[in-house]
């Protein structure tokens, strides 16, 4: 990628100044977003790859650089609710993301995903990838989980009242 850096005077730092992409910078960034979508969809903790996947998607949206096409619904609806997914693409690449109220009206239902319409395999490694997207849309936070309370911790006469209250005899 080349970004272009500007001194600021009055410090005499570099700052970030806008970003420009060519088509061989756009194909890396849309092959490194096919890398860390495959391996988001068979990782255990896939959250994180998922929420690097959709900054990326949103910065190339902003930028006009990626293009929404329409509505799918999703093939494999959890909990048998229906999903329905946005097709987005970039290049030669179609990617899918949550819709928001405003893509349901504006965009056009395509039914059915067609599955003979394949995204090229390309190989990059998960680093590589990762390390790609993060330069281009920034880091991804780790979301904070809720640590539960050691139940070793509590002494015998509160893991006893905690035990009866989850079988539904309530507090003595």
């Amino acid at each position: 990628m080349v970004l272009k850096f500007k001194i600021n005077r009055y410090t005499n730092k570099y700052r970030k100044g806008v970003i420009k992409l060519n088509e061989k910078q756009i194909e890396t960034i849309a092959v490194a977003l096919y890398t860390v979508n495959k391996h988001a969809k068979v990782a255990s903790k896939e959250s994180q790859l998922y929420l690097l996947k959709n900054n990326a998607l949103n910065k190339l949206l902003r930028e006009g650089i990626a293009k929404k096409i329409g509505i799918h619904k999703a093939t494999s609806a959890k909990y048998s609710k229906q999903q329905l997914e946005l097709l987005i693409q970039i290049g030669r690449f179609t990617f899918h993301q949550k819709p928001t109220k405003h893509d349901l009206k504006n965009f056009p239902h395509l039914g059915e995903r067609d599955e003979g319409i394949r995204n090229p395999k390309i190989h990059m490694p998960l680093k590589k990838a990762r390390q790609t997207l993060e330069q281009y849309a920034g880091r991804v936070k780790q979301p904070e989980l809720k640590k539960k309370k050691d139940d070793s911790k509590l002494s015998l006469w509160e893991r006893n009242k905690k035990a009866q209250e989850k079988i539904g005899l309530g507090s003595w």
